[in-house]
């Protein structure tokens, strides 16, 4: 390719020279590659993705206990709220809003007959 290069006019030869050099580069690191994506991916996946007793290891440690654990409680954990959130409304927020509305009308009742009989 030497040979061939330095007949190459306007200095084709040269950047083809760097072509092919970085291409020569590209493939002696291919396989320094491979086996950095095989350590640095493959491996680690491998922890999370490989099979015991026919399902992935994420789904028996990760997937199955959120879903059989968590989310049952979470669920719960609503059905409790919204529970308080109506005692709160029938025994508490609705009586206060009664109580607050009667002492409002006689309030006003008051006001009315102070004004009535000027006192």
């Amino acid at each position: 390719f030497d040979g061939v290069r330095k007949w190459l006019p306007f200095g084709i030869g040269e950047k083809a020279a760097q072509v092919v050099g970085a291409f020569s580069d590209l493939i002696a690191e291919t396989p320094h590659m491979v086996d950095g994506l095989n350590t640095q991916i493959g491996q680690p996946l491998d922890a999370w993705l490989a099979r015991v007793d026919g399902e992935p290891v994420l789904r028996q440690t990760l997937i199955k206990p959120l879903r059989d654990q968590v989310l049952v409680e979470a669920d719960r954990t609503v059905s409790q709220a919204q529970q308080v959130h109506s005692v709160y409304h029938a025994q508490l927020a609705q009586p206060v809003a009664a109580a607050k509305t009667t002492r409002d009308e006689v309030r006003q009742r008051i006001a009315t007959y102070r004004s009535q009989y000027q006192i």
